[in-house]
Order: C-alpha cells, then structure tokens, then sequence
C-alpha cells in the first residue's frame, strides 16, 4: 500500500492517494482524500490491521512538499490475515 501526492491533471492538483494492491493477484484499488469516506479508511486501516501506522505518523511524510510525489510505502502484508 502506498500513499502519494501527484499532480493528477494537466492543471497541477495536489492530492493524497492511498494505492491498495495485490501484486499475487494484481489487483488494485486507488482511493484519493477528496473520496466519499477517505478519512474514515485511514484511521480503520491503522485500527483494522497490525502493523498500519497511524496518520498522525505518516501523513506530515507525504505531504511535503507539495506538488511533488512522495511515494511512500506504509505497508506490506507478509502473510495472510486469519
């Protein structure tokens, strides 16, 4: 899972995204903040899975500085949740 700003269009847009990914089963979701529910998922992620590290220590990390992508990996499941 990584968490990016980047600009998205021709008209520079600084964004927060959340890429969720499978690379076994290469399937992948992408999730920005300006989604229905986006701040609720970042704290369930933190809250849902061992391991997740809380916004509060991540998200100062990727959001500088702006306009620039920050690709930042907050976390790599290594084995399958019972």
């Amino acid at each position: 899972m990584r968490c990016l700003p980047t600009n998205v269009t021709a008209t520079p847009v600084d964004q927060i995204r959340l890429v969720l990914g499978d690379d076994v089963e290469l399937t992948w979701m992408e999730v920005t903040e300006d989604d229905v529910g986006f701040k609720v998922l970042i704290v369930e992620l933190a809250r849902r899975l061992p391991g997740f590290p809380n916004v509060y220590d991540w998200w100062d990390k990727v959001v500088q500085p702006p306009f620039e992508t920050q690709w930042t990996e907050l976390y790599r499941r290594t084995a399958p949740i019972p």
